[in-house]
């Protein structure tokens, strides 16, 4: 129950955390830059107020005529609350977008059939039908479209093996919508990619689609230091000098790789990492197959999954925040059956 209230008619805010983002409500967890106590606030603003605005972890607001109220029982703590005569005001513009995916797999079904370890799994997945992976495609292109999405991050084993002319025209025409839509794509090489090093050259020249497990090509996207590691130079987490890197280039960092060896899905699988950092870094990896989360002080990992699974459709990831702070969603894509 409230114990406290107070007016407040300016108050600058960095937001933190999307508790809630449904139309008629945005539920949020703020930073006060500007106060010493309780500098955490919790946040709820309704439409119905005519409080209407793109909300983006990382980015700083501005409200005007807010209620700040100070809260007893089950939920304590400090809570803004708006009104009719609230307003909210974005006041920084740095923010990123992304849609982050991996082991899409192109040119699955076109594996050698007669190859024997292949027969004695028992032939393709089960969880392909020919063609699956291009519907999944479409699917990220829309979704893509449909976010506005800056970039796509990719994780790797983005072809399986060779690919007709018709199913590389395919990949290539969808590309080509992304960049029409000046949406980049940032990949790093899997181990199956290493067997179309033709189809990965030759995407690569289109100007919008970067391959980043070069060191040359590292970089800085709104405040995260952004590598990759391709699964040929990525044995295991200790081969990767981490401190060192943090010398030089600081944080928060983002890290996009397919590692050759995934650690155990435990804190004790990263405990070299976690033994060399002193900073913020989020780690999107793929091979694994499985989407999985795991978050240790300064260390998130996430494993990207399998988006093309014939049962439940696969997933992507949604990634948005500026200057360091940041929010990631997945998303189910819509089954075959379904499209």
């Amino acid at each position: 129950m409230p114990e406290h209230e107070e007016w407040i008619n300016n108050e600058t805010v960095v937001l933190t955390e999307i508790r809630d983002d449904k139309p008629r409500k945005a539920s949020l967890t703020v930073r006060r830059p500007d106060v010493l106590n309780e500098p955490t606030v919790h946040a709820t603003l309704y439409d119905r107020d005519g409080i209407t605005t793109d909300w983006v972890v990382g980015e700083k607001y501005e409200f005007q005529n807010i209620e700040l109220k100070s809260r007893t029982g089950d939920d304590p703590g400090l809570f803004f609350s708006g009104h009719k005569e609230t307003s909210v005001n974005r006041l920084t513009y740095d923010a990123f977008d992304f849609l982050v995916v991996g082991d899409t797999h192109f040119g699955y079904q076109n594996r050698n059939r007669t190859n024997p370890q292949w027969r004695s799994r028992g032939g393709p997945d089960s969880r392909y039908r020919d063609g699956y992976e291009f519907d999944a495609l479409e699917s990220i292109v829309d979704l893509a479209e449909r976010w506005g999405v800056d970039a796509i991050l990719h994780t790797g084993d983005m072809f399986d093996h060779e690919v007709t002319s018709q199913q590389y025209s395919t990949i290539e025409h969808a590309f080509q919508n992304l960049g029409e839509l000046d949406i980049n794509i940032f990949f790093v090489a899997g181990n199956h990619d290493m067997n179309v090093r033709g189809e990965i050259s030759s995407i690569t020249t289109m100007p919008h689609v970067s391959r980043i497990d070069k060191k040359s090509n590292w970089g800085t996207i709104c405040g995260f230091n952004v590598i990759g590691q391709a699964y040929n130079n990525f044995v295991s987490f200790t081969d990767f000098d981490w401190a060192e890197f943090e010398s030089q280039y600081g944080g928060p960092n983002m890290l996009l790789a397919h590692p050759k060896e995934n650690p155990p899905l435990s804190r004790y699988g990263f405990k070299p990492v976690l033994d060399e950092i002193n900073e913020d870094w989020i780690m999107f990896l793929g091979h694994h197959h499985e989407e999985e989360s795991f978050n240790w002080g300064r260390l998130q990992v996430i494993y990207t999954g399998f988006p093309a699974k014939l049962n439940d459709g696969g997933r992507v990831l949604r990634a948005r925040g500026a200057r360091g702070e940041y929010n990631v969603s997945s998303h189910k894509l819509r089954p075959l059956a379904n499209r």
